[in-house]
């Protein structure tokens, strides 16, 4: 028995769109998508030519060899099905199949978390998935290396030239990372899942080299564009706790733009806070910027357990 996407049983977590072929496709860093079935067996209905991770009750299974379809089979009985996909892979999904007499089911309601970052968030391992897997909710990951707030700045290459780069501002708000398209679609946010929590953590790319740059305005580029982010991500996710967290270092004068633009924001909207991580003794690496092995996990579970007691979870 075939059962569609759209079927009211299916939880999409992170950055999903329909593509136009009775299809739904996950995007950006880290999504998932859950469902219950009765029975032993459950197939999707997807191409094959993606790396995917699946979870049957919490516990990581491989897929049966079965044509075009991965086909996961369990004890009989009720159970969930998880499935990840990671680092810009893309899940095509029809539905799954289950046999004539059995059925799905939603999981659970659980909290979510949306996170959002350049390279300090993108790191696999890093941070962010010791941060989702252990916060005690859902999660979802947004993060480009070398990104930075605002176009135009940043540290990755594109084949139309440096100039041509977009920030989180501009690319938050479509599909693909700049290298996977040159012209990107644009997020509907139709299959947007409401967060109850999102952490940002950006402007380590922007450039704020050193005080002659305020000066030059530099400072007075960022702080508006991080703070109109900030409002966007408000206005999609109205009921979000949001958390901006403060650089780790303040190599490149990265606080006092971080600063500045909350500054700025936190007098338009509500339940936003700034998060002083540079006081949570996190060991950075030689670079001056990121993150020891030991800093992201250290870095990872301080910041799910702020978040859990300030959400009383």
């Amino acid at each position: 028995m075939f059962i569609p996407y759209t079927n009211e049983n299916f939880v999409f977590t992170g950055i999903w769109q329909e593509n136009g072929n009775e299809e739904i496709v996950n995007y950006k860093t880290a999504a998932f998508f859950e469902i219950g079935f009765t029975g032993e067996t459950i197939s999707l209905v997807a191409s094959r030519d993606n790396i995917i991770e699946a979870y049957i009750d919490g516990k990581l299974v491989n897929p049966v060899p079965c044509g075009s379809r991965y086909t996961f089979k369990a004890p009989r009985g009720a159970h969930l099905l998880k499935v990840a996909i990671r680092i810009e892979n893309h899940l095509k999904l029809k539905g799954v199949d289950i046999p004539e007499d059995e059925r799905v089911f939603a999981p659970p309601k659980r909290p979510y978390l949306h996170i959002i970052g350049d390279s300090i968030t993108q790191a696999f391992p890093g941070y962010s998935t010791t941060l989702g897997e252990t916060w005690g909710g859902d999660y979802s990951i947004v993060a480009q290396g070398g990104m930075a707030v605002c176009d135009g700045f940043g540290w990755y290459a594109i084949p139309e030239g440096m100039d041509a780069r977009v920030g989180m501002e501009t690319n938050y708000f479509q599909l693909e990372f700049p290298f996977e398209n040159i012209k990107p679609d644009d997020y509907r946010f139709e299959y947007c899942r409401q967060p109850d929590a999102v952490t940002v953590y950006l402007g380590t790319n922007d450039f704020l080299d050193n005080p002659t740059h305020w000066e030059n305005g530099h400072l007075d580029i960022f702080y508006p564009k991080y703070s109109a982010f900030l409002e966007k991500l408000r206005n999609h996710y109205p009921g979000a706790r949001i958390y901006v967290l403060n650089a780790l270092t303040d190599k490149m004068f990265r606080r006092q733009g971080i600063e500045k633009a909350f500054e700025h924001v936190s007098k338009k909207i509500d339940n936003i806070y700034l998060l002083n991580i540079q006081d949570w003794d996190i060991e950075i690496a030689d670079d001056g910027t990121h993150p020891t092995p030991v800093g992201y996990n250290d870095l990872g579970i301080k910041l799910a357990k702020y978040i859990r007691e300030d959400l009383g979870m």
